[in-house]
């Protein structure tokens, strides 16, 4: 998948400048996380990460640059149904997003499933924009269920 961190400081340097924002230590650092990670971080995921290596960080600090980087779609926000909510790197264009997510709820494993071409939901958002004319500008969708693990451990126990 490829996000505005796959770009490079120097892609998110110009265009927080564009869009009148300063480059900050912390902004760059949680870009810098997420260009890295391939996971869904929540703020204090971000935090726990980047403390040690930025002393004056504050989990404040953190909520108030997750909230700009989503703001200028660096980042796009998830909740996956434990009551925290979790960011990836958004797409480099402004269209959807190229993945949905597959969530177990009973260990909290998020799987990402890329969508290609033939994909249902790409066909569905091409139907969509034919027939209504409509701009999809971002699509969210997680389908909720056991993972293979969980299902395993499941059948263990009910044995």
């Amino acid at each position: 998948m490829s996000g505005y961190g796959r770009v490079g400081p120097r892609g998110w340097r110009r265009h927080l400048r564009g869009c009148g924002y300063r480059i900050t230590k912390p902004r760059e650092a949680i870009l810098e996380l997420f260009s890295q990670s391939s996971g869904h971080l929540s703020a204090e995921d971000v935090y726990l990460r980047l403390a040690r290596s930025h002393p004056g960080l504050s989990l404040a600090t953190v909520y108030r640059n997750l909230d700009v980087l989503r703001e200028l779609r660096f980042l796009e926000r998830y909740h996956f149904g434990d009551g925290k909510a979790r960011y990836e790197l958004a797409p480099q264009s402004t269209g959807p997003s190229t993945h949905y997510h597959l969530v177990c709820t009973a260990c909290g494993k998020v799987i990402d499933r890329e969508i290609g071409t033939n994909d249902v939901l790409a066909q569905l958002e091409a139907e969509l924009k034919n027939e209504y004319g409509f701009d999809i500008r971002s699509r969210s969708v997680e389908f909720m269920g056991l993972c293979p693990d969980c299902i395993r451990a499941s059948r263990h126990e009910g044995s």
